[in-house]
């Protein structure tokens, strides 16, 4: 079971914490809706490779930009991310006895067009 990992990548990237916060509300809803359906876009092409919800699993993600973002903007990107996996019934809980020390990493590239987030989910025991 611990081979089996979901991947998937998205050519955008979700707003960086700190922005995503000073929205109103209804802008986060719209942001939240949007990217909801990114992601269950991309699951729908895919076999999810183990049972689902998974309890506990390891989140890993990189964000690929042009600027290199702050640690806090960063780890709290994928915040939405969890929480829309955990909407779409992949996972069951965010908490951290159950995902661990998220692994989120950032890669440079010099064209805009080749920003994207890369997003793995393994399960673990």
């Amino acid at each position: 079971m611990n081979d089996k990992k979901l991947r998937i990548e998205i050519d955008e990237l979700p707003p960086m914490y700190n922005v995503y916060l000073r929205k109103h509300y209804r802008q986060r809803t719209q942001i939240n809706n949007y990217w909801r359906w990114l992601i269950f876009g991309e699951l729908k092409n895919l076999d999810v490779p183990f049972e689902i919800p998974l309890e506990r699993y390891t989140f890993s993600m990189t964000r690929v930009s042009t600027s290199e973002p702050d640690y806090d903007g960063l780890v709290g990107s994928g915040k939405l991310i969890s929480d829309i996996f955990q909407k779409l019934g992949i996972t069951k809980d965010d908490k951290l006895s159950n995902t661990g020390v998220w692994d989120c990493q950032w890669r440079k590239t010099r064209k805009r067009k080749d920003q994207k987030i890369i997003i793995e989910i393994t399960p673990r025991c």
